[in-house]
Order: structure tokens, then C-alpha cells, then sequence
């Protein structure tokens, strides 16, 4: 067994991945898996009924534990032992279970799953509209159930032995539960094995069916670190799989055609704007071309107008049912973070064309903010809704969400967010040095002006004086929120602050009072009212947040503070090992989905702690 293996045999971890299926593990049995982008099998695989000799039995859990080849258990009952592996392989999910009985014993045991759509926590009219333009269909072969959706095939359910009995019943509208039936008499340390094999299509057109990766194999390429701090080590290759085990190949999709990272195969099924940065800034360590890759489908589905959006999904018929948009994406876009990854990329390596198609749809995007996101034309750059922001249910934009329903219209009044404006700096930046490398010297010293421009005013029409914090403003009025969260950072990030700022700026991230907690940097400060370290973007703490903040303060020197907010927080995501979607700043405890894809920027951060 290989070192990294052998790191990575942990009891706790729950997940299970392959291409475009993911099932959560329980102790006996499956508790959910997700199918590609919305069917939901829950309970995926349930021991509704045990017997021994006809007397029902409750097992005892002795032993769980993740490793590269899946989740296994060991559990007993009177005179019996059950041991069982789940593992993902290509587009499947195999179920093996293995029972063996101590002395002379009938065996009688009912399994149940139960296949629906769309996923539950969808509001009702979501789920209604949804079920009015996808239907679910059910029939038995042999030993299989065969699932499909609009006449085409994306889920088979086969069980061996293939003697089974199975039944189907149809409980509602496109929800369908199936229960398999066995049935043995076991001699005194006779085993008697089952298997079943859950295989996904999403389309069949559209999926590799060959794709799989080995995860020891996939591991070897990681960059090493010398930590001794085995918990550190042991979270840093579990982000690693996380992170890998994301990734998504789809053959010959029409929105899709490069390989993607998904945010987390648990939760968030398709591919996201400013996700998909943050995972090629991960990416770039371990691949450049992967990183590269992450970045291609952004840059295809880039509309005519310049803006590159918000989400794109597998299907059209997903993203009607959410946002009533005909097409694979919505009319949004996110926070501008693709230049940031760009400027990772050809660091590394100066691709002439990576390099040229970066430079056309990022100059795109640049135009597209001046048009459409620049009301009043003062050069500072709004978000016109919520989602828009990535800080959904931000206090930053309680005062100024529209009372209109979301998704189909622009849900708030413009708001002229520092870190929106932070960014845009950057990738003016960025586009200078693209334009550069490229012997466009007007072009580079454009947008090296445009990016001067932009930065005097961040600098003076988003500083309180009064408090030595930045704030986003009001389009037009330039009238401050006074909401203090740690968007005000990203000033540190892209070098916007100056240096009599930055040292104010530290002086709130060290206080007890506001961004020190006892897991650092919450997303909205704790002497605010509505603090509550729980709940989204009310104040727990994201590490994409802590990337930034811990870069910026590098950027001006504070090394110490950047090094106490790194500590800090690796030490909470390595107490159980985990890569969550974010954090309560109060106790650290892990929140929101697992397995989230750009939580593994503690992996740059661990990167750039080794070498300090």
C-alpha cells in the first residue's frame, strides 16, 4: 500500500464519486445518490428488512472507513457479520456486500430505492414545472430495473443474485420505488454475496462511458509538501480528492465540450462561473492544461454581448425550470474571477493561444461591465442581483433587493460593490499584461489606464474615513452601505488599498470584536446585529474569502497575520478532515455541501506556507 494511501484510510468519510454520479454512504446501505444534474434516489439503497430464522435484527457498526477504493463497513448481529464496499468506477456505482453466519441460519433480506425528481430542497413550483416538461419512466429486465427520462435510458438498477425478486410500484408522479427480495439458508461459515450496480447515463449521446480515473494514480501528481503535521497532511491529499474527484468529462455535449470541475457532485451539478476560477487556480498546480481546460467552456459559452455567464447546466430543460431562460444558461453573470485564474495560468506557462483566446473574451467581458453594468458611467462597476454578487443573502443587499420575483428580471437597485470593483482592477490589469505579451502595446497601455482610473476611485469614493474600512456604494448617490464584510479585503488582494489603509485594514481583520473569531474572516462582522455564524453569507467563514485575504496580506507584507489566518483555518478543516462548503466562524464546524470544489484553495495555501 502506498504512503498516500495509506494517509488517506480514514474512518467518517462519506462520499463515494464517479463521472456524473455520487452517492452518500451510511452505515448499512446508501442514504442518496444524485444522477448527473437532477434525479435523486433517496434512500438509493435501504436494508428495509434484515431477518434471521424469521426474527428481524438490527446490525451494530464496528468498523467504517474511506479509502481509494471506496467506503467500507464491517457489521454484526447475533450470530452474523456483514461487510460491505462501495465504490465508483467510470459512470458507475457498485454496491457489494458480503454475509456470513456463524452457525446454520435462514437469511431473509428486503432492499428498497426509491427513484424521484427533481432534487427535494427545490421550491414546489420548481419541482412543477419541471415535471411538466420531464417524465420518468420504469420497466424490469431480468435482473435489472431500467430507468428513463423522455424516452431515453439514465439509470439501470442490476442486482445478482439475478434470482431476486423484484417489485416496482409507481407511488406519484415521476417517483417509482423498487424492492428486491432474497432469501438464503447459510451453512456455519457460509457466505452469501450480493452486488448491485448502479449505472448512470444523463444522456446517451452525450456521456463518455468510458471515462474513469484511478485516484492513486491521479494522487501521484500532486505537488508534495514536508509538513510533518500528519492532520495536515491527511487534509491536504483528502482536498486533493475532493477536488479530482469533481471533475466531469462529457462526450460531445453541445455547452460542454471541455472537461469540467463541478463544485461538488453532492450539491451543485453543473459548472459554475467563479467556481470554475478558483478550481484552475487549484488546477495549475497539479496540470496546466487542465487548469487551462476549466476555463474553456467559460470562454465558449460567452454570449454575443460580451458576458460570460453565470452557470451553465448539462440541459436546457434545467436551467427553463429555475430561471425560465430557453437556453443553457441564465441571463447572469458572476464575480469576474476568470482573470485571476488566467494570470495563475501564464505565469506558468505562456501558451501564444491560451493566451489569445484569454485576451479577446476577457476584453469582451471588460466591455460588457462598461455597457451594462456602469448605470451612471462614473467607472464604477454595479451588480444588478444577489446571485449575481456570489454573496446570495448577503446583508450587503438587504436595503436594495427588489420586491419582483427572481430569476426572471434584475433582483436588486445597482450596487457598486468593492469587491466587484477590486476584481475588475485585476483583470484590467491582466489584459494589459495579455495585451503585452502579445506586442499590443496600445492595447496594454489602454486598459493600464483604464485599471489607474478605476483604482483612485476605489480608493477614494469607497474609503469611510470615519471608520478606516472600505464599503460598496449606491449607484449615482456614491452613498456608503456601512455593511463591514470582508469584501473590503479584496482591496489587499488586487493592491487597490493603499498602504496606510492596508494597516487599517488589519486592524479590523485582528479584532475580536469583528473578523477574529475563532474561525477567522466571517462574511459579514460579528459586531454587526445580524451576525449569525451559521447561516450562508451572514457570517460563516469561505475559504475562497480566506484565499483572498491571506494573498492580499502577503501582497503588503503582514506575513505573521496571514500566516495566524492560514493556521487557523487549516487547523479547523483538518480536526475531522473535511472540504466544506463553508464554516461556522464560531466553532468551525463544517457547513453547507461536502467535497466542495473551491474550499481546496487551502491546498494553495498549504503550498505557500511550505515555502515561507
Amino acid at each position: 500500500m502506498s504512503n498516500v494511501e495509506e494517509l488517506l484510510r480514514f474512518k467518517d468519510k462519506d462520499t463515494v464519486f464517479s463521472n456524473v454520479l455520487v452517492a452518500d454512504e451510511i452505515e448499512l446501505g446508501l442514504k442518496r445518490i444524485y444522477a448527473g444534474e437532477w434525479f435523486l434516489l433517496d434512500p438509493a439503497l435501504e436494508f428495509s428488512s434484515f431477518k434471521i430464522n424469521d426474527k428481524k435484527v438490527d446490525f451494530i457498526v464496528e468498523d467504517r472507513i474511506w479509502n481509494l477504493s471506496g467506503v467500507s463497513i464491517l457489521a454484526t448481529s447475533e450470530n452474523v457479520k456483514l461487510s460491505s464496499l462501495t465504490s465508483s468506477t467510470h459512470s458507475s456505482i457498485t454496491f457489494t456486500s458480503s454475509i456470513e453466519s456463524s452457525a446454520e441460519a435462514k437469511i431473509s433480506i428486503l432492499l428498497k430505492s426509491v427513484v424521484s425528481d427533481p432534487v427535494k430542497q427545490w421550491d414546489s413550483e420548481v419541482r412543477e414545472r419541471f415535471r411538466n416538461e420531464v417524465k420518468i419512466s420504469c420497466k424490469e429486465d431480468k435482473n435489472s430495473v431500467l430507468f428513463n427520462y423522455n424516452n431515453d435510458r439514465f439509470l439501470s438498477i442490476k442486482i445478482f443474485p439475478e434470482d431476486t425478486k423484484v417489485m416496482i410500484r409507481q407511488t406519484q408522479t415521476n417517483v417509482f420505488e423498487v424492492q428486491f427480495f432474497l432469501e438464503s439458508m447459510l451453512a456455519s461459515k457460509e457466505k452469501f454475496n450480493v452486488k448491485i450496480i448502479y449505472s448512470f447515463y444523463e444522456n446517451s449521446k452525450f456521456l463518455d462511458e468510458d471515462r474513469g480515473w484511478d485516484v492513486a494514480k491521479s494522487l501521484a501528481n500532486v505537488p508534495k509538501i514536508s509538513s510533518k503535521n500528519e492532520d495536515l497532511r491527511r487534509l491536504y491529499y483528502f482536498a486533493w480528492v475532493s477536488l479530482l474527484s469533481n471533475r466531469v468529462t462529457l462526450k460531445n455535449h453541445k455547452a460542454l465540450p471541455y472537461s469540467f470541475t463541478m463544485p461538488s457532485k453532492v450539491g451543485y451539478r453543473h459548472q459554475w462561473l467563479w467556481d470554475s476560477a478558483f478550481h484552475s487556480i487549484v488546477l495549475s498546480n497539479y496540470d496546466i492544461r487542465l487548469a487551462k481546460e476549466e476555463l474553456m467552456n467559460l470562454f465558449v459559452n460567452q454570449k454575443d454581448d460580451g458576458r460570460i455567464p453565470h452557470e451553465i447546466f448539462l440541459t436546457k430543460e434545467i436551467c427553463k425550470s429555475i430561471w425560465g431562460v430557453n437556453d443553457y444558461s441564465p441571463w447572469t453573470t458572476q464575480p469576474p474571477v476568470v482573470a485571476v485564474a488566467v494570470d495563475r495560468i501564464i505565469c506558468k506557462e505562456k501558451d501564444k493561444k491560451f493566451i489569445e483566446i484569454a485576451l479577446s473574451s476577457l476584453i469582451k467581458y471588460d466591455e460588457w461591465f462598461r455597457k451594462f453594468r456602469d448605470e451612471d458611467k462614473d467607472g464604477l462597476i454595479a451588480y444588478h442581483d444577489p446571485l449575481e454578487s456570489g454573496w446570495d443573502n448577503s446583508k450587503r443587499w438587504d436595503a436594495y433587493v427588489k420586491k419582483e420575483k427572481k430569476y426572471i428580471s434584475e433582483g436588486m437597485l445597482p450596487i457598486e460593490a468593492v469587491d466587484l470593483n477590486s476584481l475588475i482592477f485585476v483583470q484590467r490589469k491582466v489584459i494589459s499584461n495579455l495585451a503585452r505579451l502579445l506586442g499590443h502595446e496600445k492595447l496594454s497601455k489602454e486598459y493600464e489606464g483604464l485599471s489607474i482610473q478605476l483604482k483612485e476611485k476605489i480608493a477614494n469614493i469607497m474609503w469611510d474615513d470615519s471608520t478606516k474600512f472600505f464599503f460598496d456604494v449606491e449607484d449615482k448617490t456614491h452613498k456608503k452601505t456601512m455593511v463591514k464584510t470582508p469584501a473590503a479585503f479584496l482591496t489587499l488582494f488586487a493592491k487597490v488599498a493603499t498602504k496606510e489603509q492596508a494597516n487599517y485594514l488589519v486592524e479590523h481583520l485582528v479584532n475580536e470584536k469583528e473578523f477574529k473569531r475563532k474561525l477567522p474572516l466571517p462574511t459579514l462582522s460579528a459586531d454587526d446585529p445580524d451576525y449569525n455564524p451559521k447561516n450562508f453569507w451572514r457570517g460563516p467563514t469561505w475559504i475562497n474569502l480566506v484565499w483572498f485575504t491571506y494573498n492580499g496580506l502577503l501582497n503588503y507584507g503582514f506575513k505573521d497575520v496571514a500566516k495566524d489566518l492560514a493556521d487557523s483555518v487549516i487547523e479547523a478543516m483538518a480536526r475531522n478532515t473535511t472540504c466544506n462548503e463553508y464554516y461556522d466562524s464560531e466553532t468551525g464546524e463544517p457547513l453547507g455541501v461536502r467535497y466542495f470544489g473551491w474550499s481546496t484553495l487551502i491546498t494553495d495555501i498549504i503550498l505557500k506556507e511550505s515555502e515561507q
